[in-house]
């Protein structure tokens, strides 16, 4: 799908709502076992948003979803969550274990909106939301649950159908590996 931007009248705003059809990837930063090893994903990163979009991008299995929503009931699984849930189908829903992922979508803008301001407003986001729009990294936030609004003006190309990428990484990154490797079995360190 391609959303149409409108453009308000001048003094006016304008609002387009970007919810429904997009495009799901899984963007895993460890190896193909699912686990995560010791130091796998270096700890000084992990609590940072990406600032640049995978070699593969296009090349990267891409299946349609309906937003907002977690990715986590992605394959008939309404319920599921990271950690191997299975749900009702009896295997592993496809997103389970995905703990970054890539959200994209298409915009078409008029040539009309040249000069005038264009932002993603997002309602919450969770863990770390890291956004591109033409394959340009705009910026990433770590304010989970709380709104996002961002300025993607001088990304955009009026005139032109332009690509939006919102890369997430789960709350799998919150995880303290040293904390939890402190309290052992009986409980996980969060940051």
């Amino acid at each position: 799908q391609v959303f149409e931007i409108e453009v308000a009248p001048a003094g006016e705003r304008a609002e387009t709502v970007l919810a429904d059809a997009w495009q799901i990837a899984r963007w895993d930063e460890y190896g193909d076992d699912r686990r995560w090893n010791d130091g796998d994903i270096p700890v000084e990163t992990q609590w940072l948003g990406v600032e640049s979009l995978p070699e593969n991008y296009e090349n990267l299995p891409w299946y349609g979803v309906v937003v907002p929503r977690t990715y986590y009931g992605i394959d008939g699984i309404t319920n599921g969550y990271a950690g191997g849930s299975g749900g009702k189908s009896g295997k592993p829903p496809l997103f389970d274990f995905a703990h970054r992922v890539i959200y994209r979508t298409q915009i078409d803008v008029p040539a009309e909106a040249v000069g005038r301001g264009i932002s993603l407003d997002f309602e919450q986001f969770n863990m770390i939301a890291s956004v591109f729009v033409n394959g340009e990294f705009v910026e990433w936030s770590k304010n989970h649950d709380a709104p996002w609004e961002l300025d993607i003006t001088a990304y955009i190309r009026p005139g032109e159908t332009n690509e939006i990428a919102v890369v997430i990484k789960s709350h799998y990154y919150a995880v303290n590996r040293n904390r939890a490797k402190a309290v052992g079995e009986s409980g996980v360190g969060l940051r």
